[in-house]
């Protein structure tokens, strides 16, 4: 028996960087509750957007479609928008296959509490 998790959304600013963090499920039901609070977000006057998708476990269609609106919506608000990828494997896989890894840029080490996954300079895992 699978259990589906529901998607975990918190915002919050630190550093002059907004932070959306997202774990769980990004899927076709979650995708609505998700874009209605990328359209509640002021990202104006922000030094960047950090989409936080490490613990991001799955996404779908409708998940990648989300993480466009972000993209855009930093581009028009003249934002940089950086992303760090997810540590489950299916969901970083889907954002490889579809090239979304390539198209956002990477988040910095300090983005992350912790540090990203894989990077020994801010205590993060390897």
């Amino acid at each position: 028996m699978t259990t589906q998790r529901e998607l975990q959304s918190r915002w919050w600013e630190e550093s002059g960087r907004l932070r959306w963090e997202l774990r769980g499920r990004l899927d076709a039901l979650s995708a609505g509750g998700a874009r209605a609070e990328l359209a509640d977000a002021v990202l104006p006057g922000r030094g960047a957007v950090v989409l936080d998708l490490t613990g991001l476990d799955f996404l779908d269609s409708a998940g990648l479609a989300v993480l466009v609106q972000v993209l855009r919506r930093g581009q028009a608000d003249g934002v940089p928008v950086r992303m760090a990828m997810p540590v489950a494997a299916d969901a970083a896989r889907v954002l490889d296959l579809t090239q979304f890894d390539q198209v956002f840029d990477r988040a910095l080490p300090g983005d992350v509490p912790g540090g990203l996954p894989g990077d020994l300079s801010e205590g993060g895992g390897a």
